[in-house]
């Protein structure tokens, strides 16, 4: 039987339902923890149903349009990534052939996805993205007991893109054209890492009362940290705190999206197509490598999975260098 909990979290209640079958956790909040609570038994039970329609199934007679709209339904749904998982999924489904069954997924279907979207001029990123959808459409198969054999997956060699970030002068002119409503959201992105939806849903209630750290419990890889303000951020935070809500809560991403297009263009950067709000989040970590920090606090700092994520910005430090150098050194003069 799956568990249901029901939590306060700031001024709502967050119900979260692990559904064991499918290996699950679904959250998500409300108002009171009645409508929090109905919501976590409704989902049990679709969950119960789900699955024992597909039990009493002859072992691989679920098609992959089913599996996907399965997977959809209990770990996409509601997520960020929920739109671009759902196209992935549903071309892999449209390559591969509505009525295929899920346990019928060969390693040689897969390589002629994948030669397919190549010829079709798919970047091996976007190629990747693809069958990562499939792969997990796969693995939800098989716990459900609907796919007997995993196909291999093979991921394609991704270009290693340019890091952009900013300036200090960058940094200055942009806050001098920047959207007033946006003033505060451009350093608290550089000094905290923060991903720029996670800044946008933030409440008041996230911040501790000395606003020393704020916490950030929406984020991309689903695992809450905790990040501390630097004094010109908590400065500036303290300014706005009879804004409702939350500090950005007035902005949305469309928003700042045009705000800084606006401010891109009359700093003459309309052409470089990696001049955006994320580059400010790689900017914190470039200045953080710059400054000697340890890589591995950097890692939590950021909220990165692996730390090949946050290995990306070693390269950026000098110092480290510099200091093998020395140590390589002869500890005697060299003879002429």
């Amino acid at each position: 039987m799956s568990t249901i909990t029901i939590k306060p979290r700031g001024n709502s209640y967050q119900a979260s339902l692990t559904l064991k079958r499918a290996k699950v956790r679904l959250r998500k909040s409300f108002s009171t923890p009645q409508e929090a609570e109905l919501w976590a038994l409704k989902k049990r039970q679709e969950d119960l149903q789900d699955v024992a329609t597909y039990s009493s199934r002859p072992g691989g007679s679920m098609t992959l349009k089913d599996l996907m709209e399965y997977t959809y339904a209990r770990h996409w749904a509601g997520t960020k990534g929920e739109d671009t998982a759902l196209l992935n999924s549903k071309a892999v489904v449209f390559l591969a052939g509505d009525h295929i069954t899920a346990d019928s997924v060969t390693t040689q279907d897969v390589e002629k996805m994948i030669e397919y979207l190549q010829r079709a001029g798919n970047s091996n990123a976007t190629i990747n993205r693809k069958l990562a959808a499939l792969s997990k459409m796969l693995k939800v198969g098989k716990d459900l007991g609907v796919v007997t054999k995993l196909p291999t997956i093979r991921r394609l060699k991704e270009a290693q893109h340019r890091i952009r970030w900013i300036s200090e002068n960058e940094e200055a002119q942009l806050m001098g054209l920047i959207d007033p409503l946006c003033f505060v959201l451009i350093p608290f992105l550089v000094d905290t890492g923060c991903r720029l939806g996670e800044a946008l849903s933030l409440k008041w209630t996230d911040f501790d009362k000395e606003f020393d750290c704020v916490h950030i419990w929406e984020t991309k890889g689903g695992t809450p940290r905790t990040v501390p303000l630097s004094s010109r951020v908590k400065g500036m935070l303290l300014a706005i705190t009879q804004r409702p809500y939350g500090p950005f809560q007035h902005l949305t991403g469309d928003m700042v999206t045009h705000y800084w297009n606006k401010a891109r263009k009359v700093m003459g950067l309309e052409n470089d197509e990696q001049f955006v709000p994320h580059c400010l989040r790689h900017t914190c970590a470039s200045r953080m490598v710059r400054a000697g920090v340890d890589i591995l606090v950097i890692k939590e700092w950021l909220g990165h999975k692996s730390l090949a994520m946050t290995l990306r910005y070693a390269h950026l430090s000098p110092k480290a260098l510099l200091q093998a150098r020395d140590k390589m050194e002869p500890s005697m003069p060299l003879l002429a």
